[in-house]
């Protein structure tokens, strides 16, 4: 039973920890340049992640790892808790 509610709070938490992981990205870029930003948002809005994993790519020298390392954590926080959201979402129909 308890399960069940923490399957059902989770899915809601993937989508803060979503808002959370793009607002970082979008914050990196920004502390580059603001046209990263705006290329990130013309790319669909979800390209602010994939722009900011290149850019920490590119600048892995210059503590770009350590974004890179926090981009990729939040992302599998993202898709765990989405994963049991989703699953307690299809077996209650």
């Amino acid at each position: 039973m308890i399960m069940k509610k923490l399957q059902a709070i989770s899915y809601y938490f993937s989508m803060v920890f979503g808002a959370v992981v793009w607002l970082y990205c979008a914050f990196l870029l920004y502390t580059v340049s603001i046209w990263w930003v705006i290329i990130g948002v013309i790319l669909g809005g979800v390209g602010v992640v994939p722009v900011a994993i290149v850019l920490s790519i590119i600048n892995i020298g210059n503590g770009g790892f350590g974004a890179l390392l926090n981009i990729f954590v939040g992302l599998v926080i993202f898709f765990t808790t989405r994963h049991y959201g989703l699953k307690y979402y299809l077996e209650s129909l």
